[in-house]
């Protein structure tokens, strides 16, 4: 899995691509990160999603690539 992370003011979005040819299930963990008020999957499901201190942790199912909006 490749991940970009993109920031602006109002939301961050983690793009993400999978080069596995297969659909997949990863977990990605965002250190730093602020309280988002929303978190939302565009072309992946959330299987779970945890903010310990400042590291966000979203575990996903997607296929060929998805993104997480991030709104603060």
């Amino acid at each position: 899995i490749e991940a970009n992370l993109l920031t602006a003011p109002a939301a961050d979005v983690i793009v993400l691509a999978n080069w596995s040819g297969a659909p997949m299930t990863t977990t990605i963990m965002l250190d730093q990160a602020p309280r988002y008020a929303e978190i939302k999957a565009v072309n992946a499901e959330i299987v779970s999603q945890t903010q310990v201190d400042d590291v966000l942790t979203v575990t996903l199912r997607l296929d060929a690539g998805a993104f997480l909006e991030c709104r603060r």
